[in-house]
């Protein structure tokens, strides 16, 4: 991992806490940029992580770098 995911992902595990995970419910946002890049975001009505594309920019909450991420922020 590089030192700016680590960051992220620490970010969004003290985020989930202090929220109790409310942008877990947020639908997949792409963001308003047109980068290419694949990343994961928490299906409520599945209870499951999926892949989406974000766009590099914008967007919510609810996107990980990995399913791993997307899973131990969401499915907990």
């Amino acid at each position: 991992k590089t030192k700016t995911e680590s960051f992220w992902f620490l970010h969004l595990l003290l985020h989930a806490a202090m929220t109790k995970r409310h942008f877990c419910t947020l639908p997949p946002e792409s963001g308003h940029c047109r980068a290419y890049v694949p990343s994961w975001y928490y299906d409520p009505s599945t209870h499951s992580c999926k892949v989406f594309v974000y766009g590099g920019c914008g967007g919510n909450g609810n996107r990980f770098y990995t399913m791993q991420q997307c899973q131990e922020v969401c499915c907990k």
